[in-house]
């Protein structure tokens, strides 16, 4: 490929950016269906494992609805940067915005491994295309290690946001996740866990690892490590005075026969997608059989069982779920055996 074209770019609206973007999936249930804690952010926050995602301590219920507006938030805000109440943001985070962030050795080191990890990605994985233009890389303090948003309308750009605590190596988990996810997502049917995996993999057990300099084993126990016990009692202190439900079912039906999510109804479900949705919430937090789910979404008796067809009816729940800004994950695929609703 290409030399694409790198950024480096830290102010006061791409922190607002962050800010809100982790609290839309503090909103949504993300962190929580993935085993994530919010915790408040300082300067003497501690990220002692992956799992820990922190977030500015703001008067956020300052802001008319806020809880309820930045649930909806999701991809085309991510890639067009167009984000109601980032001005508002901006004025909360004015007292606690880092002025001056020094990433420069950051950005140094990324300079020096950008090339041989574009070179050895293309060498090991063939297949997988890399045509960037593009890079845009906002350094923070807050939110959780990194995350990324492909915009390929146009250009061919990736925009990474990447807390400073991390080693530049972990801007190529980065970049790795946004080439190859679309193919997990959409040939493989898989879900974020699944994407993490298979990068994880990449990264530690190919010769990737030597040209990014990453600690295999410190790693992997980064990853493993689990939150104290201080900092879940802490996170779920911090939900609480957000305003943030800790327990109590996500989806349920109310007696009319509605699919409600949170407070509200879940909208635009065609008929089979309903069925299908109650079906696994009826079972909640247990395994569906695929055989089950085909039961729900056939269209006559006579249809003989299709594996192929439960799984795109499940795809496009998930999509409608993200609509209505659920996270697809709340729908997992237990391999072999059928789909579970974490609910």
């Amino acid at each position: 490929m290409n030399r694409c074209k790198v950024n480096w770019i830290y102010n006061q609206r791409t922190e607002a950016i962050r800010l809100l973007h982790t609290a839309a999936n503090l909103s949504r249930g993300f962190y929580k269906i993935n085993g994530f804690i919010v915790i408040p952010h300082t300067k003497e926050t501690k990220f002692n494992g992956f799992r820990i995602v922190s977030l500015p301590d703001l008067n956020y219920l300052r802001i008319p609805g806020f809880w309820r507006k930045v649930k909806n938030f999701g991809d085309y805000n991510l890639r067009t940067l167009e984000y109601p109440m980032r001005k508002d943001i901006e004025q909360l985070m004015r007292d606690q915005m880092v002025t001056e962030l020094d990433y420069t050795h950051r950005e140094k080191k990324w300079g020096q491994i950008q090339d041989g990890f574009f070179r050895k990605f293309q060498e090991l994985f063939p297949k997988i295309h890399i045509e960037l233009d593009q890079i845009d890389i906002h350094p923070t303090t807050h939110g959780p290690a990194g995350s990324y948003q492909r915009i390929f309308n146009g250009h061919k750009k990736i925009r990474i946001f990447y807390r400073i605590d991390n080693e530049p190596w972990y801007i190529a988990k980065m970049i790795a996740m946004a080439l190859t996810r679309p193919k997990v997502y959409g040939q493989y049917e898989g879900v974020w866990h699944d994407s993490q995996t298979i990068v994880d993999w990449m990264l530690n057990e190919t010769e990737l690892a030597d040209i990014l300099d990453v600690d295999s084993d410190k790693y992997i126990k980064w990853l493993c490590k689990k939150p104290t016990s201080y900092q879940i009692k802490q996170s779920i202190n911090f939900r609480e005075r957000l305003g943030i439900r800790n327990n109590g079912r996500l989806f349920r039906c109310d007696p009319e026969g509605s699919i409600l999510y949170k407070e509200g109804k879940l909208v635009g479900l065609s008929a089979k997608q309903a069925s299908l949705m109650k079906c696994l919430i009826r079972s909640s937090n247990r395994t569906v059989s695929y055989l089950d789910l085909w039961e729900t979404v056939r269209c006559d008796e006579a249809e003989e069982f299709s594996l192929q067809s439960v799984n795109k009816n499940v795809e496009r729940l998930r999509k409608k779920l993200e609509h209505n800004g659920a996270t697809s994950s709340m729908i997992y695929t237990d391999r072999g055996t059928g789909y579970l609703l974490m609910n």
